[in-house]
């Protein structure tokens, strides 16, 4: 039935009850109230006189109906009245202003139900809810998952228990998105941590990039051209925004690309940046001695060393173009250092041999040098004593070369080199034809007594037969020290918000070093070693790293020698103190006093997992303290957590992964009251169209009554998510207020008192269950089968009617419907049923306006009506 002239109705109604005189009447005009442009009178009076508010009707449906909230009668208010289960007011419910991590957590907030006990909150991918993706529970009337919610869209829901344990009605699904500004910028290529940006590395590449707020941690990916799909290398839980293929391997020459994504803290990954493109070609060397085609006496190569390569590969051959074995090639192999004594009895004098080296690392290698030739001849000589070159000491990890003067008639020298005088530990012994040798494998640092001595040894025949003829006691002796330095870029006592980038100067003749740190100064316990080429490093950027927790940290780094030995001395050790930010709390403000808890926010710390809130009435934390865990940066605490009534204290720390935790935030204090009883007496469930009912009541806070309070009488509409203002009412000295309501459709109301600078405000719901007024006649209570029976009443307001029938033991059923046009009806009725006897009554279906309404019962008693063919016919009376 089309509502309009039941509205029009209901108008004319509500004009006569506001002319209609009252027993005591104190008039008050309205007071302004907030977010309101005009709001209707209402009569104000305290108690125990009464004042009226009528009119309360509206054109816009109202909210389905609520249980009463002091007292409440009934220990389940949803098993009596279930359509006022179903919360409503959700907020958000749009998708147009998405929250956007971390700086704005997602909080859902809705109306309270009243006679509610919990909220239960879910959010799904799909309206059905089938599988929520997250769903909590509180007591509140607003919550912050305590996960983060990846990128999207997403329904959210919430369904009410009362006091008693009845699960309520679901609300109407809304709306919510959340983002993640996430997209990465800033990406730097570099040939060393911190160094000025370039396309075009030779050793290592160096990525950084700039910080993202709400990343826990980095993932990286560099291909080959643009194949990400089977990149070649992939960096995972990168607690930093560095990355290298130092702490891995070795790059191989070619040109690449490399992206950055970051993952929140539940692991949702960001979008893959914008692909940054760098070209890697691993340096050659230069050739330094002998000088291209000399004759020589002595066949020892050298060339300039390269910054973080340690092995060279050379080959010499009898043609200066054919390299690929045997005839023309005779020596091929790598060699460490930047010198070769080669000791090939395949060298003959007088043949002319060419050479070249090239760069290797990591079974990568970088291009080959330009050739030259030499010619080897046997010295002539008339020497009886040999004197040794002076060998300098050796602080790098280059392999040091040896030389002596030749001896007349020598055609064979032995090169011994020890790691004691008196030559009873022998580190190597090396044959030669020529008055020059060096060690084909790198010598460890030698830290006992002076280093390293060596001595030669002459004789004759060939290296496969020699013939000693000296005494090894009577040759001389030279010495060397082998000590490789490393000098760190030290970072002092520097306190850092991030794990640092720890660097070194590169040693000729290394390419892989051994860094350490630990907490403990003597490297003894909880030691944190890892292995890197080139001369940067990051604690929190090789595989496998985990989060390096606050605190200071002890840190040294050592050469490893050719052969991946951990041989070379440590350097001089260096600190730095890291202090990860802690969190800063936004709100509330301290010292705030709260009935219900309000949201609590700080601002996000770098590189967390989430974060740890602390509740609790000590301000020293250290008894019955509340604990909770969120990956948000905001926490609605419960009542089971806040769970007394006094001073309060809060604060927060981050989670800073794998067991690590920032420092604590300040702490911040708030009260929690007890909310104001409002002292609401009885409100009928269910009342008759047109019926003014009392409210009453008496308002406490605190300690006593309230003096005068004034309070703001609310209204919420079906479909309105907001309660609006109707009205004002004032109390007297003793708190006490009274108002009388002649409601014409089923509401839902609140009583707010406001909240001031100094105290909190209080609201209590109570609702109104409005049931049309009906009231019928049947003309008859005895019918013929077929027949038509009167029936008449009044319905107000005017609703469409079913009339309906039923026998002992059978539902009821409708045999028609009358449709009023006013308030009055009359209307005849077929008896279309079958001979018996039947209950009857006028039903009308209740709607989100007006309860149904139900007439009382009348017996109606069908019978057949016989009719017996030719029978007399009655003679007429005489007069």
């Amino acid at each position: 039935m089309n509502s309009r002239p039941h509205i029009a109705g209901r108008r004319r109604s509500i004009r006569a009850a506001i002319l209609a005189p009252l027993p005591i009447v104190f008039a008050l005009a309205a007071a302004p109230i907030a977010a309101a442009e005009s709001v209707p009178t209402i009569f104000a009076v305290g108690a125990p006189q009464l004042a009226t508010l009528a009119g309360t009707a509206s054109a816009t449906p109202v909210a389905t109906p609520t249980a009463p909230v002091a007292p409440v009668a009934a220990k389940s208010p949803f098993a009596l009245d279930r359509t006022s289960s179903k919360p409503r007011g959700l907020s958000p419910d749009t998708t147009a202003t998405p929250f956007d991590y971390p700086d704005q957590p997602v909080v859902l907030s809705w109306a309270s139900v009243t006679g509610a006990k919990t909220y239960k909150v879910e959010i799904s991918n799909a309206s059905t809810f089938v599988k929520p993706i997250w769903s909590g529970e509180t007591d509140q009337v607003s919550i912050a998952p305590d996960q983060l919610l990846p990128d999207g869209e997403y329904f959210w829901r919430v369904t009410a228990t009362d006091t008693g344990g009845t699960v309520g009605a679901s609300s109407d699904a809304a709306r919510v998105a959340k983002r993640w500004p996430s997209v990465i910028s800033g990406l730097k290529t570099a040939t060393s941590y911190g160094g000025v940006a370039t396309n075009a590395v030779g050793i290592h590449p160096y990525f950084a990039w700039d910080a993202l707020k709400g990343a826990k941690q980095y993932e990286v990916q560099v291909s080959a051209a643009d194949q990400f799909a089977n990149p070649s290398f992939s960096f995972v839980n990168w607690h930093t925004r560095f990355a290298t293929p130092a702490t891995k391997s070795v790059l191989s020459d070619d040109a690449y690309q490399w992206r950055v994504r970051a993952l929140d803290a539940k692991d949702n990954p960001g979008p893959w940046s914008a692909p940054s493109a760098f070209t890697k070609v691993m340096p050659g060397t230069n050739l330094t001695n002998p000088d291209d085609g000399a004759t020589v006496n002595t066949l020892l190569l050298s060339w300039e060393p390269v910054d973080g390569v340690s092995r060279y590969r050379v080959q010499i051959s009898t043609s200066p173009y054919n390299w690929d074995g045997t005839p023309s090639i005779v020596y091929d192999k790598a060699e460490p250092g930047a010198s070769l004594a080669p000791k090939s009895t395949v060298f003959t004098y007088g043949t002319r041999y060419y050479w070249r080296v090239r760069t290797e690392l990591d079974s990568k290698h970088g291009v080959w040098s330009s050739v030259r030739s030499l010619t080897a001849q046997s010295p002539v000589t008339s020497n009886t004593t040999m004197q040794l070159e002076p060998v300098a000491d050796v602080t790098d990890g280059l392999v040091p070369v040896v030389k002596w003067s030749p001896i007349s008639g020598a055609s064979v020298y032995r090169v011994d080199v020890a790691s004691d005088r008196n030559f009873n530990t022998i580190v190597y012994s090396v044959p030669t034809t020529y008055q020059g040798a060096t060690s084909l494998d790198p010598l460890p640092d030698n830290q006992v007594g002076a280093g390293y001595y060596w001595r030669v040894i002459w004789g004759s025949g060939g290296l496969t037969t020699p013939n000693w003829v000296v005494d090894e006691s009577a040759v001389p002796v030279g010495s060397f020290k082998k000590q490789t330095t490393i000098v760190a870029n030290a970072l002092g006592d520097a306190s850092v918000t991030e794990a640092p980038n720890l660097s070194w100067v590169s040693v000729p003749g290394i390419s892989k070093y051994s860094v350490q740190l630990s907490q403990d100064q003597r490297f003894q316990t909880e030691v944190i070693t890892q292995d890197t080429f080139g001369t940067s490093f990051n604690p929190n950027a090789y595989e496998g790293a985990k989060a390096l927790a606050d605190g200071t940290w002890f840190w040294r780094v050592r050469a490893k020698d050719n052969g991946n030995k951990d041989g070379e001395t440590w350097s001089p050790t260096s600190t730095f103190t890291l202090q990860t930010p802690r969190p800063t709390l936004a709100e509330p403000a301290d010292g705030l006093s709260v009935v219900d808890m309000p949201t609590f926010r700080w601002t996000p710390a770098p590189l967390a997992c989430g974060y740890q809130v602390d509740l609790s009435q000590n301000s020293t934390f250290s008894d019955q303290t509340q604990s909770v865990k969120t990956a948000q940066t905001a926490v609605v605490p419960t009542n089971t957590q806040v769970n007394a009534v006094g001073k309060w204290y809060w604060r927060v720390r981050a989670d800073l992964c794998d067991g690590n935790l920032s420092a604590w935030s300040t702490t911040r204090a708030f009260t929690k009251l007890n909310p104001p009883d409002f002292g609401l007496l009885p409100v009928p469930k269910l009342i008759t169209f047109g019926t003014a009912v009392t409210i009453a009541g008496q308002l406490k806070f605190g300690t006593g009554a309230v003096v005068n309070p004034e309070l703001t009488l609310r209204k919420r509409e079906a479909g309105d998510p907001d309660f609006k203002p109707v009205g004002i009412v004032k109390g007297d000295g003793a708190g006490k207020y009274a108002f009388r309501i002649t409601p014409q459709a089923t509401g839902q109301y609140d009583l707010v008192w406001p909240a001031t600078e100094t105290r909190p405000g209080g609201r209590v719901e109570f609702s109104l269950r409005v049931a049309p007024k009906l009231a019928y006649t049947l003309g008859s209570t005895k019918v013929a089968r077929k027949g038509s029976f009167k029936v008449s009443g009044t319905m107000s307001p005017a609703r469409r009617i079913h009339v309906q029938v039923r026998t002992k033991g059978t539902d009821w059923r409708t045999i028609t419907t009358i449709e009023p046009k006013g308030t009055r009806f009359t209307q005849r009725v077929k008896a279309a049923v079958d001979a018996g006897r039947y209950d009857v009554r006028l039903y009308s279906p209740g709607t989100d306006l007006l309860a149904s309404a139900v007439g009382s019962k009348r017996k109606l008693f069908v019978f057949d009506k016989f009719v017996i063919a030719g029978a007399p016919k009655a003679k007429a009376a005489k007069p």
